[in-house]
């Protein structure tokens, strides 16, 4: 999948407090902020439904984000989910790494976030239920290491009408222009 988005905001107004005793002569090119977002996604999977084989989920994600200043963001994503079935019960592990880089202008360093969210999860006709957690390091101008549990039920009061759900989840992510 690739994307592609250019869009422009026009930032009307300033602090008058900044400029107190001059008049700005602020024309439209000199409020207006234009920003061209593009991306690419590749994704391979599998979806075996018996026991006997591995099922994995493999993602290659970038994504690039640049201005009229030439600030800029580029961003990389790794993510690999396997899992295993064993009749009724499922084992898995989700990995994953993201790279996010920018221009000098936005941010001093780069920075990595890490993870991993190894889980078992076991499914019946009345209920369904997942545990696990996941953990997350990320490198840059902050490192930091993140625990999460991860839990969840499902239950079938009226089949496929009613089935109530309850979980908690844990999660970090880096925050881009993305």
């Amino acid at each position: 999948r690739f994307s592609f988005k250019s869009d422009a905001i026009h930032h009307y107004g300033y602090n008058t407090l900044l400029f107190p005793d001059t008049s700005l002569d602020i024309r439209g090119k000199d409020i207006k902020q234009s920003y061209i977002r593009t991306g690419l996604d590749i994704r391979y999977l599998s979806t075996y439904s018996d026991s006997s084989h591995l099922n994995y989920d493999l993602l290659f994600s970038y994504n690039n984000f640049i201005d009229k200043h030439n600030n800029f963001e580029n961003q990389l994503i790794l993510d690999l989910g396997l899992n295993k079935r064993f009749e009724e019960k499922i084992f898995g592990i989700d990995l994953g790494i993201t790279y996010n880089h920018t221009s000098k202008s936005i941010d001093s360093s780069s920075t990595t976030l890490l993870s991993a969210s190894p889980y078992f999860s076991k499914k019946s006709a009345d209920y369904e239920f997942q545990v696990g957690g996941s953990i997350y390091a990320s490198t840059g101008n902050q490192k930091n290491v993140y625990l999460y549990p991860n839990a969840s039920l499902k239950f079938n009061l009226v089949e496929r009408i009613f089935v109530p759900y309850v979980g908690i989840y844990g999660d970090a992510m880096l925050v881009t222009y993305n």
